[in-house]
């Protein structure tokens, strides 16, 4: 079982391991701890912060457009106010696209794109 880090100057899950786990709510859970001060901060590291990881995200979605726990940390990142919403109506338009093409489906998985 993941347990949190010890210490408050953690750095989070590595790029490649949140790509590879990023059906475990914990990981994006660590991601948004080490996240929050530097998007309460704001400035440049903030939009730099958020841009790397909507480009994360995106990966992350590309891969798999139903990862809810993928979606839900998108959707933590958008509210910040960081994000261009005509880029997110986009993305969920890609996904919502790729997923209709999947011979079977399931259409509780657009529930998160719903959401935004």
């Amino acid at each position: 079982m993941l347990q949190r880090p010890k210490t408050q100057h953690h750095t989070c899950c590595s790029y490649l391991e949140t790509l590879s786990c990023k059906q475990i709510y914990t990981i994006w859970n660590y991601r948004r701890e080490a996240l929050q001060p530097i998007l309460a901060a704001g400035g440049e590291a903030a939009q730099a912060a958020c841009t790397a990881e909507l480009a994360l995200t995106q990966a992350c979605l590309q891969e798999n457009p139903k990862s809810y726990s993928t979606w839900h940390h998108r959707k933590w990142l958008v509210l910040h106010g960081l994000a261009d919403p005509s880029k997110e109506l986009k993305l969920v338009g890609r996904c919502v696209a790729s997923l209709l093409l999947q011979p079977s489906i399931s259409f509780e998985c657009c529930v998160p794109c719903i959401a935004y």
